[in-house]
C-alpha cells in the first residue's frame, strides 16, 4: 500500500475508518483503543517499509540506551560510595 493510501486508510475522520472501528467506543474504552492501536501498528509493520524501518531504528536506539545505562550503573555506584 502506498503511504498516501495508508494515511487515508487510518484517518480517523474517514468513513472507511469509522466503518472498521467504533470511534466512539475508542474514546471511552481504553482496552478497545489499545487493541485498535495494535491492529494498526501490525498493519503498518506489514504494509509500510518506512514505518517498519523507523520502528526498527527506535528499537535499536532503545536497546543501545538500555545497554549504556547498565554499563554506567556500576561506575555510578562506586563513585557514590567514595
Amino acid at each position: 500500500m502506498s503511504s498516501k493510501k495508508l494515511k487515508e486508510y487510518y484517518d480517523t475522520n474517514s468513513k472507511g475508518f469509522r466503518k472498521r472501528f467504533d470511534v466512539e467506543r475508542m474514546e471511552t474504552d481504553s482496552v478497545y483503543r489499545d487493541s485498535v492501536r495494535t491492529v494498526i501498528r501490525d498493519s503498518l509493520m506489514t504494509h509500510s517499509p518506512e514505518y517498519r524501518k523507523r520502528m526498527e531504528e527506535r528499537e535499536k536506539e532503545r536497546r543501545k540506551q538500555q545497554l549504556d545505562s547498565t554499563k554506567r550503573t556500576p561506575k555510578a555506584i562506586v563513585q557514590n560510595q567514595l
